[in-house]
Order: structure tokens, then C-alpha cells, then sequence
């Protein structure tokens, strides 16, 4: 089992000359394509020229360096992601073993009640026979010696009845001491499960958190060049329009066959398995990616050279101008969206999974956002609080999800605090852009230090309305 203690040692120096190169690249690639004919004119050997193409192939180089490094960390960091997996079925045993336990604990006691009883039991009936057998024998006897013969037969068989209930009562003792061994080495093993569970999930975490800072830095100059001076969004998202400004928001959310190519790609990192996972599940392409935690989010739109959305821009982005109550207006909810209530298309309590994305164009936004209410809560880049937007801090997701029956959790308002480690079935993301302003990166992660491979139960932390 690998143990990843920290990452390249020149990984930093090379990040900050890739960005160094790129910011005196850019300029000197503007020079380049404004003074082409002046070029034209003097020659191709223009010193200046000579000197734009030198530190374009630099910037080049260094960013391709700090890439090929990112991927090395994601490769890495995949085995953090299969030490989880191994870790949730290692827990998982565990529990069936405390299971198993709990039941045999349950069982003990009354069925050592039942043996205590049977054996009493055997022994009363047992010393009734003896008693009867004595007094017939003493009837029938001719005189005094014989009388007294069967009175000491009738003892004997009386002893010999209380010898058999005591060896039966110890057995009942020996079943259920047996028993309460099994509970205790079941319960031991689990304890040693779940204590290895906390310092793998918090390692697990200051390592998405340290690739997600590899990922933003590596990607930097992607995003600076997608969105420096841009004036219309991609063919994939949606101008948001407000009164000072505007931004961008993906029309989808990212969908699994988009995530699982970067992840193809040694861009980001496989999501989590388990119940409704829709990653590696072909017939889910189209469906959102769920199973993602914070900084798989964030490291993901970062590769595309864009971020999350903040809380602000993703309220605005379902609410409108006109602050509707849902994405699709002030109507009660029914069957303008992918979730499991009173109303829904298939049925109250009948939803199974996520729908594939865009399907529900009822619902969509006053910008055309679709399933901006259910199919998967969204990660926003905010902290939950204004002062806990760090990498280990709780955020918010936002919008509802396919699993939900409360018509409340689609409120277009409604804020969620979710755990950054959080990869629930009915949590996923979209991405954003701006030309005006790139998102705040995450706080630093505590150094790393050396630590023991754990195991994390995949548990799902319950989000709670603000």
C-alpha cells in the first residue's frame, strides 16, 4: 500500500517560473502578432521578434513541466482514492463483524436463560422420578432394611440428577462466556477499522486540498487567457446579466462522460464509488457527476480553465432580476425538475438516480440554466461562513438534489453547509467564468507529515439548511 508524505520538491519553483514565463510571454506574444508586417518588412531576424519566440517556447515549456508535475500529483493521489476504497470495504466487514456481534449479544442472554431454565427444568422433573421410584420401592419392600435400601436409591438418583443440572448449567455459562468472546473480538476489530478511519480522511483531505492548489496554479494561465478581456461565454454556458456586469455559468451541470475524460486524460481524479455512483456507468454519460468532493470540484473547472461560481453569482444566476422563489418562477414545485416528491414524473418515493442533464427544461432559469433545482446539490466556491473559506472549512452547496422530497430544498435561496469531504450521491457541480474577477484560491493545507494509511467509511455528512 502506498503512502504519499509530500510532493516534488521543484514542483513550487516550477509552478512560479511557469507563471513568471507566461505573464512575460504573454506581452512579448503581443508584440509579436502587433508588429507582424513592421517584421514583414525588416525581416524575419528582428531581435524583438527573435526574443518573442524565445520566451513564448519558455512559457510553453514550463507550462507543459507544470502539467506533466500536476498529473504526477493527481496520479498520486489516486492512490490515496483506492487506499479510501480498500479502507470503506475494510469498514465495512468491520461492521458486519460488530453486526454479527451485537446479534450474538442479543441472542445470549436469552438463550442462556432458556438453557438455565431447561436445565432446572431437567433436574426438577429428574429429582420428581427418583422421589416416586423410592416411594414405590419402599411400598412394595418386606421389611425395614429393605425399606431403607430404596430410601438410599432414591438419594443417589437425586444426586445423580443435581450432578446433571450443574454440568448443564456450566455448559449454558461456557455458551454464553463463548458468546460474549465473540462480541468483544468483533467489537475490537471494529474499533481498529474505525480508528484508522480519521488520520486517512483528514490525509486524504490535505492532499485534495494540496492538488487543488497544484491544479489552480498549474492552470492559471488557461484561465487568465479564457477569460482576460473575453466579451461573449463558451458554446457550453450561459451569459449571466447583471446591472454593472456579467459573468458566466455552465448551461449543465458537468456531466460524467465530461468528468470521466479528464479523469481518462490524468487531469483530475476518479469521484467515489457506491450506491447511485453514475461514474464508469455508461448509460449515465448524459447524467450529472456525482460523488465529488470540494477540491475535485474546484480541480476540475480549474483544468478547464475556469472556477466555481460563488454563493452570490449562483443565487443570481436561478433567482433573476425578478428574486423568484425557484428557478422556474413562484409555482409549486411538480414536474418542472429531477427530485423524488409529491408531484415528481415518475412518483413520490420512485427516483432511483440522477436524470440525465437539461431534461427538465420547465425548470430552467431566467438564463437558461437547467437543473439549477434538483438532480445534484452544486458545490459553490463559498465557505459557509464569511470567515471559513478555507480547504478544510465547511461550504455551500446549493440547489437541491434528485433524492429530495422537501419542496423547501429547492428554494432557489436556500444555502446547504457541506462538508469539503462530502462526495454524496446527490452532490456534483457546474463551472463558472468572468472576465472580471477570478475567485479567491483556497487557503494553504496544514504541511504534511508522515502518516499511516487509514480508511475512510464513506459515510454521508448531513447537510443542514442556513
Amino acid at each position: 500500500m502506498h503512502k504519499l508524505t509530500g510532493w516534488p520538491i521543484g514542483f513550487g519553483i516550477g509552478l512560479s517560473a511557469m507563471v513568471v514565463g507566461f505573464l512575460v510571454a504573454a506581452p512579448a506574444h503581443a508584440q509579436k502578432k502587433a508588429g507582424h508586417g513592421k517584421a514583414t518588412a525588416q525581416g524575419t531576424g528582428s531581435p524583438a521578434l527573435k526574443q518573442a519566440r524565445i520566451e513564448a517556447a519558455k512559457a510553453k515549456k514550463l507550462l507543459h513541466a507544470a502539467l506533466h508535475r500536476a498529473a504526477a500529483g493527481e496520479n498520486a493521489l489516486d492512490a490515496v482514492t483506492v487506499t479510501r476504497e480498500k479502507a470503506g470495504l475494510l469498514r465495512d466487514k468491520a461492521t458486519l463483524l460488530r453486526d454479527e456481534a451485537i446479534r450474538l449479544r442479543d441472542e445470549a442472554g436469552p438463550s442462556n436463560d432458556a438453557c438455565l431454565e431447561s436445565a432446572r427444568g431437567t433436574d426438577a422433573a429428574c429429582a420428581t422420578t427418583c422421589d416416586e421410584t423410592a416411594r414405590g420401592c419402599a411400598d412394595y419392600a418386606p421389611h425395614a432394611v429393605a425399606k431403607w435400601a430404596c430410601a438410599q436409591q432414591g438419594a443417589a438418583c437425586t444426586s445423580r440428577c443435581a450432578g446433571a443440572t450443574d454440568a448443564r448449567v456450566a455448559a449454558c455459562g461456557k455458551t454464553a462466556a463463548a458468546a460474549e468472546v465473540k462480541v468483544a473480538s468483533a467489537e475490537a476489530a471494529f474499533a481498529r477499522a474505525e480508528a484508522a478511519v480519521g488520520p486517512a480522511t483528514e490525509r486524504a483531505a490535505a492532499l485534495d486540498a494540496k492538488l487543488l492548489q497544484l491544479q489552480q496554479t498549474a492552470y492559471l494561465p488557461l484561465y487568465a487567457k479564457n477569460w482576460s478581456g473575453a466579451t461573449a461565454c463558451p458554446a457550453s454556458m450561459r451569459r449571466v446579466e447583471k446591472s454593472d456586469s456579467w459573468y458566466c455559468m455552465d448551461t449543465t451541470e458537468v456531466t460524467t462522460k465530461a468528468y470521466a475524460a479528464c479523469v481518462k486524460n490524468g487531469r483530475c481524479t476518479a469521484p467515489g464509488s457506491g450506491g447511485a455512483s453514475n461514474f464508469m456507468v455508461s448509460a449515465r454519460g448524459t447524467h450529472p457527476i456525482n460523488r465529488v468532493n470540494w477540491s475535485q470540484a474546484a480541480g476540475y473547472c480549474a483544468v478547464q480553465g475556469q472556477r466555481l461560481p460563488t454563493d452570490e453569482e449562483w443565487e443570481y444566476g436561478a433567482r433573476g432580476p425578478d428574486g423568484r422563489e425557484f428557478s422556474w418562477g413562484n409555482e409549486a414545485p411538480s414536474a418542472q425538475f429531477c427530485w423524488n416528491g409529491e408531484g415528481n414524473d415518475l412518483g413520490s418515493g420512485k427516483r432511483k438516480s440522477t436524470c440525465a442533464v437539461g431534461s427538465f427544461r420547465k425548470g430552467d432559469s431566467p438564463f437558461g440554466l437547467t437543473d439549477m433545482a434538483g438532480n445534484v446539490y452544486e458545490w459553490t466556491a463559498a465557505g459557509f461562513t464569511e470567515n471559513a473559506a478555507s480547504w478544510d472549512a465547511p461550504h455551500v452547496s446549493r440547489g437541491g438534489g434528485w433524492q429530495d422530497v422537501e419542496v423547501a430544498n429547492a428554494r432557489a435561496a436556500i444555502r446547504f453547509t457541506t462538508e469539503p469531504t462530502s462526495r454524496d450521491a446527490d452532490l456534483g457541480f457546474r463551472c463558472a467564468g468572468s472576465a472580471f474577477a477570478l475567485a479567491p484560491l483556497p487557503a494553504p493545507p496544514p504541511a504534511l507529515t508522515q502518516a499511516s494509511d487509514g480508511y475512510e467509511d464513506g459515510s454521508t455528512p448531513e447537510r443542514s439548511p442556513d
